[in-house]
């Protein structure tokens, strides 16, 4: 531990190769994601198609256990075992019984509930990995007080001979998702694969026109690597390349029961679609799931995009890759919602002005898309979100060519939203509050509105096509960073995603918050979304820009000093923002110190609302040209070069880290509902929406309901590769 004078004369502990261990805290507030009321408008056939949808859903997040860590779905398994034949209540008993105190089956259930949020035991919100606060002895004293463990004991045993060292270490590699090279660690990679080989399987893959959004990656020396490929086609189309002396094996066949169990739900889903494109929809994803192509899962999207104003709204599939340390392999996530009307009529005079509101943005009509593809953009209550974490806002599909050519949709997730609270606005000076915790709830939606829609809705890749056609004519377009001709682009087969690696989802996501940010300088485009607040509008800009700079410094807990890495792709954007406007000067953001009531140094963060739309709109405008520019034209070297420059942390910064970790308060935790099929004694059906309570113990039972019985599928795939995926000391 080095310590390190702080310029309030006191020192501060500062991580050096030295790591605490991190715990689900037992005072994490509990967020009830509730859609009874809009659920019960729906009509009969409505509701069956989202309960097939749902059911297919919960039975792909499985998939999610095994992307998270090697140890997570065989916990996952026993959990669920022990708490789907007794009951929560009837386990607390005998835990208690046993020997564990209230307050250690509070830190179980506390570790328990955030384990099936998060999919597993690292954080969905900054890849970290948290461990349980009870003592092992008596983690194992809870799993042998049950019934299940009664009557299955050496199965029991063996699994937690081989998870219960895992699921407590809290030391490198354990501690960060990454590569082993790295000394971290990713389920989506055996254990030594390291990151110079993700790359030359990248490189592969791209030669036999195969991307690895549903795959995992398997090295069995130097030069044999093993492509996992999730299908329930097991052999037919397994195939060997040997390229150069390296054996390259595609295995179809990953998760074969779990995905095959999705496509028996979603073939059972049919007879309820409510158009030709939603049955063409599933029938590409049933064709998706069996083969693991995914053109045909580009299909179900192209179809997914043309079903228009759906009253339920779903996606599915191998969609964002950001747990992936190479970005290029997705978690799997399954959305089942309905559409807020009311609120939708908001954001469709958002894309009948996009057009207009694109001219705004800085970079001129040569690097935007030639024709705006007019987008649905709605506001949805999640029924189900089937994934690690759920998003407040989404802009898919993630395939380039369908993107830029055909189109995309956008969604607000409105129940997901939360609300600004006074003991969560943490170094708020007091002048501050009142407009921020009552305009914060529209600052967010405005910044989460203009970063889907024109966010990641905007600009233009320069390509050239497999005939050697440029989209753009290069004798014309002039780039505006150096005056002259553009020097590079897209080459035939590179994508967005391809040609940027790792760095695609943090770049991204900082380009559609500067975009938002910057939009909202604009009073035509505050017109648009929310006139009726224009007595407010200032009010409604310095909350979404406060916000979001203010999050920045909270956001420093998923810094790592060690490696100087972001654990977070949204959280390292919006620190590269706060960069640009900080060296932007003259007052604009500031950071003063002060002193707690308790006389504990602390600081405030301080922005000058009357520079918004002066010192901040041009940083952020001359920003953006960049941002936009370097994309547009493929210029990865450029853009990594300055979006490291603005990603570094200085040694002020670390202080005020330390003091955030210090503060840091629990992390919000979410309760899901679910729906049953009900079927009357005379053969009529119904579908029921059920509510939990918003405890540790309800996330519990929910996850019981998600899942019903289909498990046994877990503990099959574990056991086939997990010698492969366990990390084995050298």
């Amino acid at each position: 531990v080095v310590s390190t004078q702080s310029t309030w004369g006191i020192e501060f502990e500062m991580e050096k190769g030295q790591h605490k261990p991190d715990y689900i805290s037992v005072k994490s507030p509990v967020m009830s994601i509730e859609c009874s009321k809009a659920f019960e408008k729906l009509t009969l056939k409505e509701k069956l198609y989202a309960y097939y949808f749902t059911r297919a859903s919960w039975e792909g997040s499985k998939i999610c256990y095994f992307q998270r860590s090697y140890e997570a779905a065989p916990l996952f398994y026993i959990v669920y075992k022990i708490f789907s034949l007794e009951g929560v209540a009837a386990v607390r008993e005998k835990a208690l019984k046993a020997g564990l105190t209230e307050d250690e089956w509070k830190q179980l259930t506390a570790y328990l509930a955030g384990f099936l949020n998060n999919c597993g035991n690292y954080r969905s919100f900054g890849d970290s990995k948290f461990v349980p606060e009870l003592p092992k002895e008596k983690f194992e004293l809870f799993i042998k007080s049950s019934e299940f463990y009664a009557a299955n004991s050496q199965i029991v045993d063996g699994i937690w001979a081989d998870i219960h060292d895992e699921i407590y270490e809290y030391n490198p590699p354990h501690h960060h998702i990454g590569f082993i090279d790295e000394n971290c660690l990713s389920a989506l990679y055996s254990s030594n694969v390291t990151r110079n080989d993700a790359q030359k399987v990248d490189d592969f893959l791209k030669t036999i026109n195969v991307q690895p959004w549903n795959t995992r990656l398997q090295k069995i020396d130097d030069k044999e690597f093993v492509i996992l490929v999730a299908s329930s086609n097991e052999s037919t189309l397994s195939k060997v390349h040997d390229v150069d002396g390296i054996k390259y094996r595609l295995v179809f066949g990953d998760f074969a029961q779990i995905i095959s169990n999705v496509a028996n739900y979603l073939r059972q889903g049919l007879p309820y679609v409510a158009n030709n494109e939603q049955r063409l929809m599933l029938e590409a994803y049933i064709a998706h799931f069996k083969d693991g192509d995914i053109n045909h899962h580009k299909d179900s999207q192209r179809h997914w995009i043309r079903d228009k104003n759906p009253v339920v709204e779903t996606t599915l599939g191998f969609i964002e890759t950001l747990v992936d340390p190479f970005g290029v392999r997705a978690e799997f996530e399954g959305m089942v919602s309905i559409v807020d009307k009311e609120q939708s009529l908001r954001f469709a005079r958002l894309v009948e002005n996009a057009e207009k509101l694109l001219t705004l943005l800085p970079w001129g009509k040569d690097f935007e898309k030639d024709v705006f593809l007019r987008p649905d953009f709605t506001s949805l209550e999640v029924i189900t979100f089937a994934t690690s974490g759920t998003p407040l806002g989404i802009n898919i599909p993630n395939y380039d060519e369908i993107r830029q050519d055909e189109g995309f949709k956008n969604v607000n997730l409105g129940n997901c939203l939360p609300k600004a609270k006074r003991e969560y606005a943490l170094y708020t000076p007091e002048e501050y509050l009142d407009a921020y915790i009552e305009y914060g709830s529209l600052g967010m939606l405005v910044k989460v509105a203009f970063h889907e829609l024109l966010g990641h809705g905007s600009g233009k890749l320069l390509q050239k096509d497999a005939d050697g056609k440029l989209n753009f004519d290069i004798t014309k377009v002039i780039d505006p960073l150096t005056k002259g001709p553009v020097a590079s682009y897209y080459q035939a087969g590179e994508t967005w995603s391809s040609k940027f690696g790792q760095l695609n989802n943090t770049y991204e996501e900082c380009r559609a918050d500067t975009v938002a940010l910057y939009l909202t300088c604009f009073d035509e485009a505050l017109e648009v979304l929310i006139p009726e607040h224009k007595d407010h509008w200032d009010d409604i800009v310095f909350s979404a820009w406060y916000g979001l700079i203010n999050r920045c410094f909270i956001g420093l807990q998923l810094y790592s000093p060690e490696s100087k890495k972001w654990g977070q792709a949204h959280v390292n954007g919006n620190w590269v923002i706060l960069k640009v406007l900080q060296e932007a000067g003259e007052g604009l953001v500031e950071i003063q110190n002060t002193q707690t009531k308790e006389g504990l140094d602390t600081f405030f963060v301080k922005l000058d609302r009357s520079k918004i739309r002066t010192v901040g709109k041009k940083a952020l405008g001359d920003f953006l040209v960049k941002l936009q520019v370097y994309k547009s034209t493929a210029n990865f070297e450029k853009a990594s070069e300055m979006y490291a420059h603005y990603s570094q942390v200085d040694q002020f910064s670390l202080l005020l880290r330390d003091i955030v970790l210090r503060d840091k308060l629990p992390r919000r935790l979410e309760v899901q509902g679910d729906l049953v099929l009900d079927v009357s004694t005379d053969g009529k059906l119904d579908v029921k929406y059920v509510n939990f309570e918003e405890t540790f113990e309800g996330i519990i039972a929910s996850h019981i309901l998600h899942h019903r019985n289909e498990i046994e599928p877990i503990l099959q795939e574990w056991t086939k590769h997990k010698s492969r995926f366990r990390y084995q000391k050298s």
